[in-house]
Formats: C-alpha cells, structure tokens, sequence
C-alpha cells in the first residue's frame, strides 16, 4: 500500500508542472491529535516554509504550521481550529460561491463547510476546491464534493457535509508546494 501511495505521489508531480515541489514522508503522528496535525521529514533545509500548502494526489490535507531544520509540522484541514480556515470554491450549476471550511465530522468523515447562504442551489455531488480568496492557498486544489447539505433551523444558511478522497486515517506521503515556478 506505501509502495502505491509513493508510486501515486510521484505521478503528482508530473501534473503539477506551474509548481516547485517537495515530496516527504510522515514520520510521526500524535494520536491525541490524530486530526489536527503530522509530522514531515523535511524542513527549512529542503526551503519550506511555514504557511507552504500541503497536498496529496487526493487533494488539500493542510499547510505547514512549524517548520524546523529537519522536520515540520502540517495542520491538517480536519483540524477543528477557528484560526485554520479555508477559503473555498464551490461549483455549483448556476455559478460558483465562495464559502469556509469550518471543521471535520469524524463519525461521518466530512469536511464541513458552515454559514453557506440558504438561497444558494447547492446539490450532492458538486465540486469543491480552493478559492484563492485570502492568499494562502491558490485557486483550484482539489478537496471533495458535496455529499450532504444540512439547513440551519432558521432556514438562514446550510452546512455542507464534505466528502474527500484522502483517507485521513492513511497518509504516508505528502506534496508541498513551494512556489510557482518561473
């Protein structure tokens, strides 16, 4: 299974040709904090930096919180922190809305995106990505699609139950992306 995840990740950097990228490997995870964070095999020596988006051939899993020589630590987008947000694209038949990722559903294994206005026509199965809003991450990162849509009870805005395809429970290897190559 590591040899096909390795196999995967290095056929993501043949598509990822606009980017400078660094490959690494998880070395440790806490298992109190299995959904908030990891650790890569690959620090500033490598030229990363903190803030530097971190993906796998699924899509977004997070970006770098603490970077040391040798090491760094990636927040992971499953992380329930109010500071950990993500600006979003969602791709919807009349158009596009941006909205937030907000927190994870661990019973269920969903991103959820809160807040999403009630009049936006929202369907399962509609693409969500990076919007580039913000700065941090650029557009178009791939992070699941819509597999639930929950109305608050004062028929105001709805909550997005998002379904990726990282299995956060199984990740071996990662992508940074530095920067956009020249």
């Amino acid at each position: 299974e590591e040899i096909e995840q390795l196999k995967e990740t290095l056929s993501l950097n043949q598509t990822l040709t606009g980017y400078d990228v660094v490959n690494a490997t998880v070395i440790t995870r806490n298992k109190a904090y299995w959904y908030q964070t990891l650790t890569i095999d690959k620090g500033s020596k490598d030229g990363l930096r903190k803030n530097m988006v971190v993906i796998t051939k699924n899509g977004l899993i997070g970006k770098l919180q603490k970077v040391t020589a040798y090491s760094s630590e990636v927040k992971l987008i499953t992380a329930n922190d109010v500071n950990n947000k993500v600006s979003v694209s969602i791709a919807t038949t009349t158009g596009e809305t941006t909205a937030l990722l907000s927190g994870y559903d661990k019973e269920n294994n969903l991103v959820l995106i809160s807040g999403v206005d009630s009049l936006v026509d929202i369907q399962e199965g509609d693409i969500v990505t990076t919007s580039g809003l913000g700065g941090m991450f650029p557009r178009g990162i791939y992070i699941g699609e819509v597999e639930t849509i929950t109305n608050d009870k004062y028929g105001l805005s709805k909550t997005l139950g998002i379904k990726t395809n990282q299995d956060f429970n199984n990740i071996h290897y990662v992508t940074i992306l530095k920067e956009e190559s020249k």
